[in-house]
């Protein structure tokens, strides 16, 4: 960092004046001391990041423009989501104007004009920044950032998105709707995925869509389930797709890739989307054993289901103080034909790829079935309608070719 005060800027892709990613890595320490002040309630966390972001921004205040710009060429995680929390945590409008300022021109502008700079650059590189913008725009209202948010997450999942949800071959973005051509043994960087389910709940806050979490749940049930080893808990860098490929897991001494840091979160925020509220709208948008405790309604609601190894979803209103009308919404899956909702065993009317929204007054013991048909079908590459793939409702089927070892 002294040496980039002194205006000695060496930034490559990855590599800056000989550091690997530091701002990706300081991106990471400020989610850590965040997390640590509102999860754990520390109160020393918050002091430690003012301190930390005052060293930063005097970094960048000895640099001009242009030379934050070539500093930005460096892989540098999410630092503009780093400084817009901060200023949502202080209010002090030092952090906002470095947020702002933190902005990678040569990759962000064109998304914010709704052009596609993304062939052949490093897809993970790209996912913060743009977590970081919709971080902005909630900060702000500023609309380019939403719309930057939007057509970035639009393109990615539209042009570049396998099967399974994740993106890229070999860490990088391909031509636009090319997958037939990218089938091979390093597809679908498991960061990757991570960052796209974390810009799917920022979209979904602003305008909540059924669309986003039929994406959001083909990523987290088909990449994010099947990026760590149940059986020794490590994780695989890379989910790949090419027949006859394997994944390979870290060892818990020897490896310590992005991939594990990210790991580490995933695997404990498998509740964080299931349940959502909206006004006097309780939604339902992942299919997860689990209960929600809806504190404005006096509520207490308790799922349980064998998804998506079962068809049928099973929610009752364990505790209610007394009667009370409200609404709850349940996805019905765009691949869904045939849903079958029932209140108490009375139908109520279901749409695919939309909400079925139940309006009533409520008493404690309320009982809601769902049951979703799972068919098998095929669903083909965006590029090629002669390479498929084998589904099972919302599960991407793989074959067994034997040990991977062999």
């Amino acid at each position: 960092f002294a040496e980039l005060k002194r205006g000695d800027i060496r930034s490559m892709g990855f590599d800056l004046n000989g550091c690997w990613v530091p701002f990706y890595n300081w991106h990471k320490l400020f989610a850590g001391l965040f997390d640590a002040q509102l999860l754990c309630g520390n109160a020393k966390a918050l002091p430690v990041a003012v301190g930390l972001g005052a060293y930063i921004d005097d970094v960048f205040a000895s640099l001009d423009d242009a030379q934050v710009q070539q500093v930005l060429d460096c892989e540098h995680g999410g630092i503009n989501e780093s400084f817009a929390e901060l200023h949502a945590r202080t209010r002090d409008p030092r952090w906002l104007r470095l947020a702002e300022r933190l902005r990678h021109r040569k990759v962000l502008d064109p998304l914010a004009r709704g052009e596609d700079s993304l062939p052949w650059i490093h897809a993970n590189t790209q996912i913060p920044k743009i977590i970081g913008l919709a971080r902005l725009h909630e900060l702000t209202g500023n609309i380019g950032d939403a719309n930057a948010a939007r057509f970035f997450w639009e393109t990615v999942v539209r042009d570049y998105s396998y099967v399974i949800g994740g993106n890229a071959d070999r860490e990088y973005f391909p031509a636009p709707r090319t997958i037939s051509k990218h089938i091979t043994e390093q597809t679908c960087e498991s960061c990757n995925s991570y960052n796209m389910l974390k810009l799917t709940r920022h979209l979904y806050g602003w305008r909540p869509e059924a669309r986003l979490f039929d994406y959001y749940e083909r990523a987290h049930t088909n990449h994010i389930l099947a990026h760590q080893d149940p059986a020794t808990g490590m994780f695989a860098y890379m989910v790949p797709l090419m027949s006859g490929s394997a994944r390979k897991f870290s060892q818990p001494f020897d490896d310590f890739w992005c991939c594990v840091g990210s790991g580490m979160e995933s695997h404990a925020k498998h509740g964080d989307s299931v349940w959502w509220q909206s006004g006097d709208t309780l939604l339902v948008n992942l299919y997860i054993a689990s209960t929600a405790s809806w504190a404005e309604q006096g509520a207490t609601f308790r799922m349980e289901t064998a998804y998506p190894f079962g068809e049928d979803v099973a929610i009752r209103l364990e505790t209610l103080d007394r009667p009370r009308d409200f609404a709850v919404a349940l996805r019905v899956p765009g691949w869904c034909e045939g849903a079958a909702l029932t209140v108490n065993g009375a139908p109520v009317p279901t749409a695919a790829g939309d909400y079925a929204v139940i309006r009533r007054r409520w008493a404690k013991g309320d009982r809601i079935a769902l049951t979703l048909p799972m068919q098998l079908r095929t669903e083909a590459a965006n590029d090629d309608p002669s390479t498929v793939a084998l589904l099972h409702g919302p599960v991407v089927l793989a074959a067994d070719l034997g040990p991977a070892d062999q």
